[in-house]
């Protein structure tokens, strides 16, 4: 458009600094008046801008998966979704469709033979690349109901949605059952010509982060108790993230950590600890000091300390 050329060119900042990393809140602004037209209501929190929409699939490949994990798609698919699932270390595992039924989806039965325990999310564009294909209703109900039954995230890569040219076009965004699994991936690449320009979103309406950051507070709180029962330890008192720095009663915490895999154990069990001294850069410091990370539940939690304290 005219308007994205001349904002180019009357570009004039002494300084480009740094934006939020969320994105610019005009933009996001801008992005929710735009799906509130089509009917989804996206609150500020809901909505990351990315560079392209090949970044949003990106992190949200890396966000949902683990090495080994699979992405279901639908073949013929868009060849980089091969790609984001490499990134992410897991790989796609494509359901057939055929020229002869029109590049179609299968029914629900068959698209749950593709199911493993291994199978983190179904991965699709709507309208689709290579095929053209819009999914009707009854696609679309199908796909939600085996994401529901399967516990599965569904990316919808809606990049296409102004090229609609027979009848309307729905977007998984008005599925309200599917708030906590879908991922909408936009981009003004297709809608405005501007692929070089790079500025796609990711929304999502699932808050997950809030019940994960009050469980890793409840770890830290755990973990900090545990290490103010042991005698000599001294401990820092973590804020964020999920370590903690501790300062051990032992001459040499490399040793101590060797020594506690190699010699020590209780009932056939034993804790691992990351020796302090890596964390710094002059020689000779951090040596009775290690790094403790409290990514295990509560309980189990609880037990290595003891252990820690008993080694």
């Amino acid at each position: 458009p005219p308007q994205f050329m001349e904002a180019i060119r009357s570009f004039n900042k002494k300084t480009v600094a740094y934006g939020p990393s969320q994105g610019d809140m005009h933009l996001i602004h801008q992005i929710q008046k735009y799906y509130k037209e089509w009917g989804m209501e996206y609150s500020e929190k809901n909505i990351f801008i990315t560079s392209g929409g090949s970044e949003a699939l990106e992190l949200a490949a890396l966000t949902l998966c683990d090495p080994g994990d699979e992405i279901l798609v639908f073949e013929p698919f868009y060849a980089n979704y091969n790609s984001f699932a490499k990134i992410a270390g897991a790989h796609v595992r494509a359901v057939p469709t055929s020229a002869e039924t029109g590049y179609r989806l299968p029914d629900q039965e068959t698209v749950e033979k593709y199911i493993t325990n291994k199978t983190r999310l179904i991965l699709l564009t709507n309208p689709g690349n290579p095929t053209g294909v819009v999914y009707n209703k009854k696609e679309m109900d199908m796909i939600a109901a085996v994401v529901k039954k399967h516990g599965l995230a569904l990316i919808a890569d809606e990049v296409y949605r102004e090229f609609v040219y027979d009848g309307a076009y729905t977007s998984f965004g008005t599925y309200d059952d599917l708030a906590d699994n879908l991922i909408i991936v936009d981009s003004v690449s297709k809608r405005y010509s501007a692929c070089g320009a790079r500025i796609g979103c990711l929304l999502c309406k699932n808050d997950d982060f809030t019940t994960q950051n009050q469980e890793y507070k409840k770890r830290r709180d755990t973990i900090a108790a545990g290490l103010a029962a042991i005698p000599g330890v001294i401990s820092s008192d973590p804020k964020g993230a999920f370590y903690v720095m501790v300062k051990l009663p032992v001459d040499d915490a490399e040793k101590f950590a060797i020594w506690l895999l190699k010699d020590f154990d209780e009932n056939g069990e034993t804790v691992m600890i990351a020796p302090g001294n890596g964390f710094y850069a002059e020689p000779g410091k951090g040596v009775d000091e290690a790094r403790l990370a409290y990514v295990l539940n509560c309980d189990d939690l609880k037990k290595a300390i003891h252990l820690l304290g008993e080694g």
